[in-house]
């Protein structure tokens, strides 16, 4: 079965028959994921800056004497078997690695950003103002709108970040399960040193943060930064 290279959900539903017996008919939904699946997300007037480990680029904004990367740090490694030994994309698909990112343990936050970038810390993620709509994206993904519409919270991006709410990923025995979508963004930060989250939930007003999640068990995305 062929998949139209149209984004947008798909269903397929096959049935098996055979004289004297019952059929049989299974269905299977899927998803077609581009870099045409966001819209309302023009990063066309931000400057680029080159991963040099696997020559993706990065459309970055100048904010407060700093390069931040206004977008997720898509960056991965696999073993043999061609399965994720470093990061993961989201249902760790191939079609979402650069549409949404890379999610990563905190242990592997300290060492994902390329030479010459770092991680933020708390304080620069606080410096920009604590307000959460001035970091989100008003965007939509496949044709439905990311952001639930709150009254409290003015989506302004007004940093130029194009924050958007892929959730974030709890990881046992190396299996990444998704949640959040549609309701959070989490991100790594450091805090003397070590990896916490900031965050944002979808009916909050502020950037949240949290103190003290599991370098292990919490699989969060990355924005880094560069002087």
């Amino acid at each position: 079965v062929t998949i139209p290279d149209i984004v947008g959900e798909y269903t397929i539903t096959a049935t098996a028959e055979l004289t004297g017996y019952y059929s049989k008919t299974s269905t299977l939904s899927t998803t077609v994921v581009s870099e045409k699946s966001l819209t309302e997300y023009d990063l066309t007037s931000l400057s680029q800056v080159l991963d040099n480990r696997d020559g993706t680029r990065y459309r970055r904004s100048s904010i407060i004497g700093k390069w931040w990367c206004a977008q997720n740090l898509a960056y991965y490694e696999k073993n043999g078997e061609g399965e994720y030994s470093f990061g993961s994309s989201y249902y760790s698909e191939k079609a979402t690695e650069d549409v949404f990112g890379g999610f990563y343990s905190g242990e592997e936050a300290l060492r994902a950003c390329p030479e010459g970038w770092r991680l933020p810390t708390v304080e620069e993620w606080d410096a920009l103002g604590g307000l959460a709509g001035d970091l989100m994206s008003d965007s939509y993904y496949n044709g439905d709108r990311l952001w639930e519409f709150w009254p409290e919270v003015k989506k302004t991006n007004k940093y130029n970040l194009f924050v958007l709410p892929f959730g974030y990923a709890t990881i046992v025995d190396g299996v990444y399960t998704f949640v959040g979508f549609n309701d959070y963004a989490f991100f790594w930060a450091l805090k003397d040193g070590v990896p916490v989250c900031k965050y944002i939930f979808t009916q909050t007003p502020e950037l949240l943060t949290w103190e003290n999640p599991s370098l292990q068990d919490l699989g969060a995305q990355i924005r880094c930064v560069m002087e």
